[in-house]
């Protein structure tokens, strides 16, 4: 399709009536009044309905529209151009009439390529079947665009840099294969291939710390630096292993939670609710070494369990047991206890809350700038490349673009359990830039996607190494596995 047959459309999400008990945040935080509410659609050009403002996503067949982004099927019409370049629109996503999610291989095609390329002259471009990579000679206005074409992008000026994610690195080519009978390439559930890998490196004595799947290959991370890398395998289950160093993941010693004597992020709403839902501000009580000082967090969602009993989750760091078990919004200071901490769940991080009789919780999320409520439904676990989200105190609404499942090994010091016990983990990229919007204070945030589903929950986001612009949540398999239901 040549580029000389397509128009920009500017959509924006139009404002949809709310439920009953829906609710807009008191305060917006600055991570979400700066991001872009345009979304760029490159159509053919008259394809647009030329009247009416408000249209429907439909009639544009021919494109794969994520539903997240328009959830009530109709978009807004903010702007319209001859050309097909990005600026000045600024667009948070730019849809073109192919989606590389849906079709690699639709990148080798020449006129594709060169669609690419226009969006942003002078520029070249690649794509590693994960992200789009621009070399630019001077970088874009900010904000940036979270995705293109359906994939996360990356901007650059240094023509030696290549994707933003963890290097690729292979074992030597005469290093061992294992379990070659198993084929555990672009599996939903992928125990199998990590079990083989666990078996073998604990029989080899090489520790690890971590291993991540993504589809066709996986990345294991390696505990020490002198590790004998002719043991390690180059591939397991046909499926091709990288290895990364534990020195350069940018893990927190401990998760963090962030304390009332440390600066704040850009216009936190610290907002009393009399409603709790996902996002709410929680605090512990006081630190009884500090006077005043305390930790926030933010809410998860409510659970039941296989008794019928219902609870709040939230981080467990952000509560010392040695500074009590009641549990604050938004405040000890200006708020009130909401609830009493009454559980935590072994080596995962959440915590189970039974909040006061009369102190009521919704699964829904607050209406934002950029999207309305949404209900949260059920737990699993997240597709690839689904549109994510969070929303809390410190950032409002902001958006993920591309999920990976990992396992995290867990140091265990009681004597009495396994010596290492392993959590299933979601990795989301949260885009260029993004680790500075991620502060310690949203920890216990859920994570959901585009169909009210919750896939994890906020745990860190690392500042440096090479998982920086990620963050780190605790997978919501953990809570399915323990019989764990969200409440309707």
């Amino acid at each position: 399709m040549a580029t000389q047959a397509l128009e920009g459309i500017a959509l924006s999400s139009p404002k949809t009536p709310g439920t009953p008990s829906s609710q807009k945040r008191h305060i917006s935080p600055s991570a979400e009044t700066s991001a872009s509410k345009r979304i760029l659609l490159l159509a053919l050009r008259g394809s647009t309905p030329s009247s009416p403002q408000i249209i429907n996503v439909s009639a544009f067949s021919q494109t794969y529209i994520p539903k997240g982004l328009f959830p009530a099927g109709t978009a807004k019409i903010e702007d319209e151009q001859d050309t097909v370049g990005v600026s000045p629109l600024q667009p948070r996503h730019i849809i073109l009439p192919f989606d590389l999610r849906k079709d690699p291989e639709a990148w080798h095609l020449d006129t594709n390529s060169k669609l690419l390329i226009s969006l942003f002259p002078g520029a070249g471009v690649g794509f590693d079947g994960w992200c789009l990579i621009y070399w630019l000679n001077v970088l874009p206005p900010k904000p940036w665009p979270k995705t293109i074409a359906g994939v996360p992008c990356y901007f650059t000026v240094d023509k030696n840099r290549g994707s933003p994610f963890p290097p690729p690195r292979p074992a030597h080519w005469s290093n061992p294969s294992i379990g070659q009978e198993v084929d555990g390439r672009n599996l939903s559930d992928w125990d199998q291939v990590f079990q083989l890998i666990r078996k073998y490196f604990d029989e080899v004595q090489i520790p690890i710390t971590e291993v991540q799947y993504w589809d066709e290959f996986v990345r294991i991370v390696l505990r020490n630096r002198n590790t004998d890398t002719t043991k390690l395998p180059k591939s397991v289950a046909n499926v091709r292993c990288h290895y990364l160093y534990e020195d350069e993941m940018g893990r927190p010693e401990v998760p963090q939670a962030r304390r009332l004597v440390e600066p704040e992020p850009a216009n936190p709403d610290e907002s009393e609710y009399n409603i709790l839902r996902p996002g709410v501000r929680l605090a512990s009580d006081f630190d009884p070494s500090q006077t005043g000082a305390y930790l926030k967090t933010s809410a998860g969602i409510l659970v039941r369990d296989r008794e019928g009993n219902t609870f709040m989750t939230c981080a467990a760091h952000g509560f010392p047991r040695k500074w009590g078990s009641a549990v604050y919004h938004p405040s000890p200071s200006t708020g009130q206890s909401i609830g009493e901490l009454v559980m935590e769940i072994a080596h995962t991080d959440i915590a189970l809350v039974k909040l006061n009789k009369e102190k009521e919780f919704v699964n829904e999320t607050f209406e934002s700038n950029l999207r309305g409520a949404l209900r949260l439904q059920r737990l699993l676990t997240a597709k690839r490349y689904s549109i994510l989200a969070l929303d809390s105190p410190d950032t409002g609404f902001i958006e993920g673009t591309l999920a990976i499942s990992a396992k995290m090994r867990v140091p265990v010091d009681d004597p009495l359990e396994p010596e290492q016990e392993w959590i299933c983990t979601t990795w989301v990229y949260t885009g260029q830039g993004m680790s500075k919007d991620l502060p310690d204070g949203i920890c216990g945030s859920a994570i959901w996607d585009e169909d009210g589903t919750v896939v994890g929950f906020f745990r860190y986001a690392p500042k440096t190494g090479v998982m920086t612009d990620w963050c780190a949540g605790i997978a919501a398999k953990e809570l399915i596995e323990r019989g764990f239901t969200i409440v309707q």
